[in-house]
């Protein structure tokens, strides 16, 4: 017996894993998903299993041809992810237990990271080419519309031109307002989730710190301190013996001063870090360098 079912989720969102988990305890096993169609098939018996979600960089050969059953998988499938190089695959394999359930290796955690910080970033770069290409036509046929207003109602144009401006543009933005909605809280949030089960929080923006260190005992070599955050060099006064950095950390100022002064072997005292936005504008200065 077959079943079709129609559903908007992304791929390997906690949504889908909800949804398949449910066909799953009703004896259906996705067999192919194209698009929003998901196609299942019903069990042959009442045993449970595991779907085993794995995510990848590129595509497994003729994965749907394999024949898999020497490592206990019934049948797999493998589907390209939309805006990305990554494919996610998704196999069924029997198991030993009273219920069903999804499994997700740590490696395939740390892949389906990638995935959705390269899906955002294309995700952004898309709706920004829309906006771009809706205000260069937003304007030509505004353009056209106002040379034609000339010709007939002089007086007029200016304010006409301006309501067909205002009849184009609103929905334009509120366009790309809604596709932004829907990149915040489909994928800023699974991205934030999957970066505390890994612990990966790299390609995150982090505040750019301006770091003076006096009267070191030794040079500081900063490659001790790459757990700090990401460090950068600005200037070395050597009249003063003073070494100035830029730091991208999340770090607390008060943590890094302990830090530095600790395994520099020099007072807290020597050591200043200012917030570049605290310097504003001077400050930032040091984010060119």
């Amino acid at each position: 017996m077959k079943k079709t079912k129609l559903r908007l989720h992304n791929p390997g969102s906690n949504k889908e894993k909800d949804f398949l988990l449910s066909m799953m305890d009703n004896g259906y096993l996705l067999t192919g998903k194209h698009c929003v169609f998901y196609n299942f098939t019903k069990a042959k018996d009442n045993q449970h299993h595991d779907l085993i979600l794995e995510y990848s960089d590129q595509k497994t050969p003729d994965i749907d041809n394999y024949d898999l059953s020497d490592y206990g998988i019934i049948f797999s499938f493998q589907n390209k992810l939309w805006l990305t190089k990554y494919f996610i695959s998704y196999s069924y394999a029997k198991n030993k237990k009273d219920k069903n359930e999804i499994k997700i290796s740590d490696d395939s955690i740390q892949m389906d990271l990638k995935y959705v910080k390269r899906y955002i970033k294309n995700f952004i770069t898309l709706i920004n080419w829309i906006l771009v290409i809706s205000v260069v036509i937003w304007g030509l046929l505004v353009a056209k519309h106002f040379m034609k207003l000339m010709k007939i109602s002089p007086e007029n144009a200016s304010t006409n031109a301006l309501s067909s401006m205002a009849f184009f543009l609103i929905p334009t933005l509120v366009i790309y307002y809604i596709l932004w909605m829907y990149i915040w809280f489909k994928f800023f949030k699974r991205k934030h989730e999957l970066q505390n089960k890994t612990g990966d929080y790299s390609g995150n923006w982090q505040p750019t710190l301006l770091v003076t260190i006096k009267n070191p005992s030794t040079v500081p070599d900063m490659h001790d301190f790459a757990y700090l955050g990401t460090w950068t060099r600005f200037t070395h006064k050597e009249n003063e013996n003073t070494y100035y950095y830029n730091l991208k950390s999340n770090y607390s100022i008060t943590d890094i001063i302990e830090d530095l002064s600790t395994m520099l072997n020099t007072d807290k005292d020597n050591i200043k870090i200012i917030d570049n936005f605290g310097l504003a504008p001077i400050g930032w200065l040091g984010l060119f360098f």
